[in-house]
Parts: C-alpha cells; structure tokens; sequence
C-alpha cells in the first residue's frame, strides 16, 4: 500500500494527515483545534465519494480508521525532528516578518532562548 503523509500547523501541536486511494484520516492533536473543527481528535473521509471532506465516516468505519491512525502513528515516529536552524543573526523585525508568512516554528532557537 501507499500513503500520503501531511502536517500542517503550529509545530508544538501539528495536524498531520494519511491518505490512501479512497480514504483521508486527519489527527488533531489540541484540544483547543478539535474545538475550532469537528470536535474529534481524529476525522475520516471517503475522499472517493466525498472529495470535498463533508462527512467525518470514523464512527461508521472504525477498522479503517485504526489501520490509518497506526500507519500515522509509524510515520510520525520514524521522521526526524526538524533541524536546528540558528537564527541569532536575524533580526526581530526579519523573525516577525517570517511568522507572519505562516512559518512558525521553522526557526527554532535553543529552549533556553526561545521566544
């Protein structure tokens, strides 16, 4: 089998996808996020006749669901961290100019110096 893997948002609490042919399980971890969307950490779509994401069908297909979320589980273990980048020579207005563009998170400073 093969699968598409996304991550999108804030890097402390990513939302990462798995897609297969006729399926799309989003994970979302915050709780404050799964508010904001469905209310669910884990949402499941049958992409192949519902392209435009409208029914969560987790509840009607539990088994697709777990096959997806532990193939989630795999990738999210097996990928690396992102690098350290050392952004001391950048500037504040250059760092907010970033975050701005939606790169949060792309900059990371040591946690002793973290923003």
């Amino acid at each position: 089998r093969h699968y598409v893997f996304s991550e999108s948002g804030d890097a402390e609490a990513y939302q990462r996808s798995i897609r297969s042919d006729s399926y799309k399980l989003i994970y979302v971890p915050d709780p404050k996020e799964q508010e904001l969307l469905q209310g669910v950490p884990v949402e499941l779509y049958r992409i192949d006749v519902d392209p435009g994401e409208t029914r969560n069908v987790a509840d009607a297909y539990p088994e697709v669901a777990d096959r997806l979320m532990r193939e989630l589980r795999r990738w999210m273990e097996s990928a690396a961290p992102p690098p350290y980048v050392d952004d001391s020579d950048l500037g504040d207005d250059t760092l907010e100019e970033i975050r701005g563009l939606g790169y949060v998170g792309c900059l990371r400073r040591p946690p002793s110096t973290r923003l």
